[in-house]
């Protein structure tokens, strides 16, 4: 969602733009968050009391002086989430750029009517991959995620020098000197 209100202030900014599986009305449920192990004596035990939910959070996983958690703050990302909850649907239209909508089709997060209506509201300047996967397609569903790739190509977009930035494409380098399409990182 901020890529897509990033990209709707900034059009000058943003050349081409990829929303990974949110919606414009988001109505979220955080009970999931707190529900989470705030701690674990081992990582072992936290993968185990998370199920199958562990594998998504995995790259969050800290060791501490007492044992196992996050990298995140519970209280924040409650915080966070519950922010993201309400209409979007002025920013979702105000964006001008070429836009990649991806939809895991198991997701509960996006709904295929709803994802649908986004297309539809764009006009020719949004499509819509929907690809077998839950909320978290670019895990989920890593081989077939090349689809971005394939939205970049038609763009003319060089994938070798695109960093994928919150989901917004921007040309050039990173400050690394590394190249590809890579997921964002924290600044």
């Amino acid at each position: 969602m901020n890529a897509y209100q990033y990209a709707g202030r900034y059009a000058d900014r943003v050349t081409a733009l990829i929303v990974e599986d949110i919606g414009a009305v988001v109505d979220v449920d955080w009970s999931f968050t707190t529900s989470l192990p705030r701690h674990a004596p081992s990582r072992d035990a936290l993968t185990s009391a998370l199920g199958a939910a562990a594998p998504y959070l995995e790259c969050s996983f800290r060791q501490f002086k007492d044992g196992w958690g996050f990298s995140f703050d519970i209280g924040d990302t409650v915080a966070s989430q519950q922010a993201l909850s309400g209409d979007h649907w002025k920013d979702w239209v105000s964006v001008s750029c070429p836009t990649l909508l991806i939809r895991g089709t198991r997701s509960d997060e996006l709904a295929a009517d709803h994802a649908r209506e986004m297309i539809a509201r764009r006009a020719d300047q949004a499509r819509l991959a929907e690809l077998p996967a839950g909320h978290v397609v670019h895990h989920d569903a890593q081989a077939q995620f090349a689809a971005v790739r394939a939205f970049l190509s038609e763009l003319g977009t060089p994938t070798r020098s695109v960093q994928a930035v919150g989901g917004m494409a921007e040309q050039g380098e990173r400050p690394s000197g590394r190249a590809g399409l890579e997921p964002a990182t924290r600044p």
